[in-house]
């Protein structure tokens, strides 16, 4: 539950596949999706479906500009300058990460949360390098032959992606 409202995770071929599973026509949805491209098969095919439905809204979040999915759905976010040419989404998956969590605290009409991300976009844009610097220098002195991303309950999610990520560099 968020804030009263339910919410969970779903593949956009599962809710191509069994629509009506999902989607009650007598409730309000917020459909939110994520296309690094805004050219994902299942992610556009899923959003032109539900379009003329009167009680589901999609918001839409990519990282290149005029793309097919952005046609589609109600609102979307084009997160400029995060669109990268390598495999391994790391640089496109923070940014559209925090530009969600940004649409959903506005959403919510967080306003202390709204202030710490202020906070923390002031301070990491006078400390990205040093932060950078300290985990050059501590991956130097450290020798890794495991890793392990550990979360639980909310952030559980992120800590697969954040295992993804790594497997995925490591292919590479």
């Amino acid at each position: 539950m968020l804030d009263g409202r339910s919410c969970f995770a779903l593949p956009s071929s599962e809710l191509l596949i069994n629509t009506d599973i999902y989607i009650n026509k007598d409730k309000k949805y917020l459909i939110v999706g994520f296309s690094k491209s805004g050219e994902t098969t299942e992610s556009i095919n899923a959003v032109k479906l539900l379009k003329d439905r009167q009680n589901v809204t999609s918001f839409t979040f990519s990282c290149k500009e005029n793309n097919t999915i952005s046609k589609f759905s109600d609102y979307h976010f084009i997160c400029k300058g995060a669109a990268e040419k390598s495999i391994v989404m790391t640089v496109s998956f923070s940014a559209m990460l925090f530009a969600y969590c940004l649409m959903l605290t506005k959403f919510l009409g967080n306003k202390e949360m709204l202030n710490e991300f202020k906070y923390l976009i002031n301070y990491l844009s006078g400390n990205i390098n040093k932060l950078f610097e300290n985990i050059e220098k501590y991956i130097s002195d450290n020798y890794f032959s495991s890793y392990f991303v550990l979360s639980s309950g909310f952030n559980y999610g992120l800590a697969v992606e954040a295992d993804l990520k790594m497997k995925e560099m490591c292919q590479i």
